[in-house]
């Protein structure tokens, strides 16, 4: 599995955007419009941080994953495969893998015997347009 992303689950809001803005050495930020939420990317190594309220954690992920925490977002190409051994590892399914729509992204949570979450998702390829060896 690869990490992709960590997403921070914060109380204070703003105050948590200014600090870890200020970690990523004032790295590129982007908030969402009148919500609680935002993304902040490094440039050197491409990590990612997103960060949402409470509040945007209930609405958008539900209750049962709103409390402030950590999630570490992988990527692997067997959902199924990377949660069988994280819970032989012991850890506590808490999203069984599934699809988020018929041929979408699978994805599933599982939280670690210290308590973080993990997200586990399989990364989709984009069809971007016909291949170059082709065209040759």
């Amino acid at each position: 599995m690869d990490v992709f992303r960590v997403r921070l689950v914060v109380e204070d809001f703003p105050a948590a955007l200014r600090f870890y803005a200020t970690l990523m050495d004032g790295a590129c930020v982007t908030k969402a419009p009148d919500v609680d939420a935002a993304r902040i990317w490094t440039g050197r190594t491409g990590a990612e941080i997103d960060l949402l309220s409470t509040a945007v954690a209930a609405a958008d992920l539900g209750e049962h994953l709103a409390a402030p925490g950590v999630t570490l977002v992988c990527f692997s190409d067997d959902v199924d495969a990377a949660v069988e051994r994280l819970v032989r590892a012991g850890g506590e399914v808490v999203d069984e893998p599934r699809d988020v729509a018929p041929g979408a992204t699978r994805f599933a949570r599982v939280r670690a015997a210290d308590g973080c979450l993990v997200e586990i998702t399989r990364p989709q390829v984009a069809t971007l347009g016909t291949p170059l060896d082709s065209l040759a």
